[in-house]
């Protein structure tokens, strides 16, 4: 274990019928390993960014933190995929749901989108975040009410706070954006898998996150239409 190291945190919650998922990344600031401890505050913490605003009917189920960048991880070339490198496991034992009541949901793939920032430009050096189950009457006409975007806006202060550079207040972890396409030099291109086009490169494919901002429109994140995401 070495400072620098980092792994991607998957929450996990389910709603009709379906599970939909968000992806983190952290990088450790301390030589120390982190702990399960560490990993469930963390994903608590994730976990309710939105919950006061999702309905009851949402459930949190599980999360994993698995490392992908660091001591004891190796992308190897033509893999495509880290090998190594340490897994944590857990779940929220009170299934919590929701805050906001029964409300008239979304359909599932209708995100509010907020924009994350690292300072510096490319695809690969920014990070987007999408939430889910957000109910018809936080937006109008396709836009996004301030009944949504000022609870989002907290919250992300929050996150920003606790986790952003340069002054995040959390001691073990900071997060970023981690590029696959960077970490593993593999892509997928119309009619072939997965299959790499430069050598892989995980050291430079974490940046923190500065500032972000929130998006006005109601956008559409294709995987998580009904019977089509995971």
């Amino acid at each position: 274990m070495a400072a620098g190291d980092v792994y991607s945190l998957v929450v996990s919650a389910s709603y009709l019928s379906q599970t939909w998922m968000n992806d983190y990344h952290f990088r450790t600031l301390t030589a120390a390993d982190p702990t399960q401890a560490n990993w469930q505050a963390v994903a608590d913490f994730c976990k309710d960014i939105y919950r006061s605003v999702q309905p009851n009917g949402l459930t949190y189920r599980t999360w994993i933190a698995r490392q992908v960048s660091g001591s004891g991880v190796d992308w190897v070339t033509n893999r495509c995929r880290p090998t190594g490198g340490r897994l944590f496991q857990g779940g929220f034992p009170t299934s919590p749901g929701g805050g906001a009541g029964a409300l008239e949901i979304l359909p599932p793939q209708c995100s509010l989108v907020t924009t994350l920032t690292t300072g510096y430009g490319g695809r690969r050096r920014r990070g987007r975040h999408y939430a889910f189950g957000l109910a018809e009457s936080y937006q109008a006409d396709g836009s996004w009410l301030t009944a949504i975007t000022t609870p989002a806006t907290t919250a992300w202060n929050a996150v920003k706070t606790k986790y952003f550079m340069p002054s995040g207040t959390d001691p073990l972890f900071q997060m970023g954006v981690f590029s696959f396409r960077t970490a593993s030099g593999c892509e997928a291109t119309p009619g072939q898998p997965m299959h790499p086009v430069d050598s892989p490169d995980p050291d430079t494919a974490f940046f923190p996150y500065i500032d972000f901002t929130l998006r006005p429109i109601v956008y559409t994140q294709r995987r998580r239409t009904l019977g089509i995401g995971r």
